[in-house]
């Protein structure tokens, strides 16, 4: 068996503790694929990211913490109408956030679509065979995509 790890991030910048929570995301991909290879099972790991900023830094960390095996950095580049729809929602997001504020703010429907859709379409047409699997996950992390390949 197989297991295919995927995670999929919306943000269009590295400010505040975007970059820091990334690096953590990156890091958690990289530990579950390491894990199950120590066990002698195949996995393989994927994020998806929304700019190619963003991506070189990802391919730094690729570098720095040599997981070039265990990581493959998928780069969705978004045309312009999505980026203000994505900036607007992530506007939303801010104020929905906010004690006391309507959490139907905080719905992140189109970094869903743009992202989690993109990444589950890469997974899907890369890996044949791959089945996602919901319900309890590896880790007790909420993959954005999970399968495995039997």
């Amino acid at each position: 068996m197989k297991r295919i790890f995927g995670m999929a991030k919306s943000a269009q910048d590295m400010r505040g503790a975007k970059g820091r929570n990334l690096e953590l995301d990156f890091l958690r991909l990289v530990y579950a694929v390491e894990h199950y290879r120590a066990s002698r099972e195949a996995a393989q790991g994927y994020l998806l990211v929304m700019s190619k900023s963003i991506g070189k830094r990802i391919n730094g960390w690729i570098e720095k913490y040599k997981a070039a095996d265990c990581v493959e950095l998928v780069v969705r580049e978004l045309n312009a109408k999505d980026v203000l729809l994505l900036d607007s929602e992530k506007q939303r997001n801010r104020q929905g956030n906010l004690a006391g504020a309507d959490r139907a703010l905080a719905v992140a429907a189109e970094g869903k679509r743009l992202g989690e859709e993109a990444l589950r379409k890469h997974v899907i047409d890369h890996v044949q065979n791959v089945e996602e699997k919901q319900g309890k996950m590896p880790f007790g992390i909420r993959w954005d995509f999970y399968g495995e390949v039997r």
